[in-house]
């Protein structure tokens, strides 16, 4: 007679394969398991704080290895997290460092920030761009890698292009070119392959290259017309970028949902703005010749009462002068001093 402790639970035919990990039944093949599972209603997950009694653990030696695996599993577990605890404290500390480092050292640099946007975006100027940078572990920070070229002696820049459809203003192709110099031409930096795309369509296609400028809305994007003989460095020079210039390509110069930007220009002084201009400086004119007059006539008045002063008798004393009766006349020594007294009589009384 058979061994029926050896077959399957299930069908009963062949010799069993599999034992569930939960309640130990013995099965054969993936139908098999499948029926058990929903006959007994078993998930087949182990309950590892299901009580267990002693005598099962002599009658079945895989209930031992099984709660040796849990424990195992278990401080496997604790310890990793506890390590991932420690490498992401440690990253966060190292980048708000770094960030409060450049926040400091290179607020200088661009234009003048709040203090908001100087924590947010620590600004540095690279090559006269003005360049925004990202925290680090951001997309656009880790795609960003430009630097200076040793071997080549010069800058090279990490350059998004985005191809538009000018009528329809959909993203066609999107490519990120890395070590694209400062000194080469705008229209030699355009990727090959979106050449090939606009070239297939139509062989006279003219492409037109714009800088997508930043701090605008992402529903009214404003873009600036580059120059495609100029230099890289050229055009980019004195412009704002978030971590590296993002340059929109399209076979015309309007694209449908882009603006192009204009710079302002200073508005023309009129007709009549020239001519109140022109009055203001004759009332000019005539105050300052009237000024210089007034000046000329107080200076003449000031001669005139320095030459009077000169010709001032002394002044006289406050002082009674003493009064000299001479043959009923009176005279002051003052007349006499001045040899102005009546001629003395023959018979003075005095």
């Amino acid at each position: 007679m058979e061994d029926l402790s050896k077959r399957c639970e299930i069908c009963l035919e062949h010799e069993h394969k599999y034992r569930c990990p939960k309640c130990g039944a013995k099965t054969c093949s993936l139908e098999c398991v499948k029926q058990h599972k929903t006959r007994a209603q078993c998930d087949g997950v182990v309950d590892n704080t299901k009580f267990i009694n002693r005598t099962e653990f002599h009658e079945d030696q895989s209930l031992v290895q099984r709660d040796y695996n849990f424990l195992t599993r278990l401080n496997r577990t604790i310890s990793v997290q506890k390590e991932d605890v420690r490498s992401r404290n440690k990253r966060i500390l190292t980048s708000n460092t770094r960030n409060h480092h450049n926040a400091h050292k290179r607020q200088q640099h661009g234009p003048p920030q709040s203090s908001q946007d100087a924590v947010q975006f620590p600004t540095v100027t690279k090559r006269g761009v003005i360049v925004r940078q990202l925290p680090r572990g951001m997309q656009r920070s880790v795609l960003n890698k430009s630097m200076w070229d040793k071997k080549l002696n010069t800058y090279v820049w990490t350059i998004e292009y985005i191809l538009v459809d000018p009528e329809s203003g959909e993203e066609i192709q999107r490519n990120t070119r890395n070590r694209v110099t400062e000194n080469s031409k705008v229209n030699e930096s355009i990727p090959h392959r979106m050449v090939e795309i606009t070239k297939a369509k139509d062989e006279t296609a003219e492409l037109f290259c714009f800088l997508k400028l930043v701090d605008k809305p992402a529903s009214k994007p404003e873009v600036v017309l580059l120059e495609k003989d100029k230099m890289i460095a050229e055009v980019l020079k004195e412009q704002i970028v978030i971590e590296y210039p993002t340059l929109i390509v399209s076979t015309r110069r309007e694209v449908k949902g882009y603006k192009e930007y204009e710079e302002p220009q200073p508005e023309p002084q009129s007709a009549s703005s020239s001519e109140s201009e022109s009055d203001s400086d004759s009332d000019s004119d005539s105050d300052s010749d009237t000024d210089s007059d007034e000046e000329e006539e107080e200076d003449d008045d000031e001669d005139q009462e320095d030459s009077d002063d000169d010709e001032k008798p002394e002044e006289e004393s406050s002082k009674a002068p003493e009064i000299i009766e001479v043959n009923d006349q009176v005279i002051t020594p003052l007349q006499i001093e001045k040899d102005e007294a009546p001629a003395s009589p023959a018979n003075p009384v005095v």
